[in-house]
């Protein structure tokens, strides 16, 4: 089956409010940072936007209501059933997006691979958010092997001058072209065809949300699946830290105390450490200061020979009784986009024990999603993100025919 790209209605965020408007990625964003954020800019979609853990679909029905005043006060601009290019830069990395929508039954058929497991209740309640608000507000980035007539197509789009350009949050420079050229968008899509399958890499739950709202038949039910599409040459990925929260500190000594069993440990310097690079190395933080763990005998294949993996099998599920990772209350999962401040207060603050898991790479992801493996929740991270806001897709009219 040749993979068919829709056009999808978007509205553009404006130029001279995007600065305001766009928000971190919500998972980049402790409760501290969130709070001070809404506090400081009244603009902000974060004050659009639900926490993760509220009434779906009260949440929803309140976003979609805000994100159509913001339309309707020029905030956002309307540029039709369209395709756009959208190009994040850091002063480390590159990263070139195409905007599009991949259709449901491509979807259903297994031609978007995940790698990691989710959560049933996020789902729903995420299902119930988008369906009340009637839109989506961030695309699900999907990776695929690059393809030289996709590259040259996009590459001609972006000589011209961006619809969009802006300075996000963590120096991420922010470049949209609209592409409302026939002519560009046959290209594109014309190039798109030679990609055979795409792999997750943010957003396994909208994914799964899209899926349940068709399944239910819900009215706003999504058509298509709005996606950002980069090659895996253009992927960064960074870790993504756990936290565990205890009871008492006497837990955490106890952990510490048993990791031997199952890794060779070495303790580390006062201060903050590196993050681990080892090919079985994970960092483990406790009040009392930081060790290194290298896995013993791990298996050969994977997904289980990943420090993400080993982490659950060996120490969170047989010393912290943390069986199921996708559903506890204790366990928070932290990016890894700074060094590791942030988890050395959580554990100075109160009983807690962190896990700093070594890095996915990107090889490694694609070689678990064709396996139709998946790693433990909130295994991989994506550096930089679309983040939620710079294009919206209202999804009563989000898909045109396209001839």
């Amino acid at each position: 089956m040749t993979l068919e790209l829709q056009r999808v209605d978007l509205h553009l965020v404006d130029q001279q409010v995007a600065e305001r408007v766009i928000p971190p990625p919500a998972d980049a964003l402790d409760e501290q940072q969130r709070a001070e954020l809404v506090a400081s800019e009244p603009l902000s979609l974060l004050h659009v936007l639900g926490r993760e853990g509220d009434d779906g679909a009260a949440a929803g029905e309140r976003a979609g209501e805000l994100l159509r005043e913001l339309i309707d006060a020029g905030r956002y601009h309307d540029r039709g059933a369209v395709l756009a290019v959208h190009e994040l830069a850091t002063p480390r990395h590159r990263q070139v997006g195409l905007i599009a929508g991949i259709p449901i039954e491509d979807v259903r058929a297994g031609r978007v691979r995940a790698h990691e497991q989710t959560r049933a209740g996020r789902e729903r309640n995420l299902a119930d958010f988008l369906d009340a608000a009637g839109m989506d507000v961030s695309p699900v980035v999907l990776t695929h092997e690059p393809i030289d007539e996709l590259d040259a197509a996009l590459r001609q789009v972006t000589e011209r001058e961006p619809d969009v350009s802006f300075l996000g949050w963590h120096e991420v420079h922010h470049r949209v072209w609209i592409v409302d050229s026939a002519d560009h968008a046959a290209q594109i899509r014309s190039a798109a065809r030679a990609i055979d399958a795409f792999t997750i890499v943010d957003g396994h739950h909208r994914v799964a949300a899209a899926l349940t709202s068709v399944d239910r038949g819900s009215p706003g039910a999504p058509p298509s699946l709005l996606a950002e599409l980069v090659t895996d040459r253009d992927l960064c990925l960074i870790g993504y830290d756990r936290l565990v929260r205890l009871e008492h500190r006497d837990q955490a000594h106890g952990v510490l105390e048993s990791l031997s069993q199952v890794a060779e440990v070495e303790p580390l310097t006062a201060g903050l450490p590196d993050r681990p690079t080892g090919r079985f190395e994970m960092l483990v933080g406790t009040d009392t200061g930081w060790v290194s763990a290298t896995f013993h005998d791990p298996p050969e294949g994977l997904p289980d020979a990943l420090p993400a993996a080993l982490l659950q099998e060996r120490v969170l599920a047989p010393y912290l009784g943390i069986d199921d990772p996708r559903d506890d209350d204790r366990l928070e999962y932290v990016p890894g986009l700074d060094d590791l401040a942030a988890l050395e207060r959580a554990i100075q603050h109160g009983p807690a024990i962190a896990f700093v898991p070594r890095a996915v790479t990107a090889d490694e992801l694609l070689a678990v999603a064709a396996d139709g493996a998946t790693l433990p929740p909130k295994s991989t991270y994506v550096d930089p993100k679309p983040g939620p806001g710079v294009v919206l897709r209202l999804r009563d009219r989000s898909t045109t025919p396209t001839p």
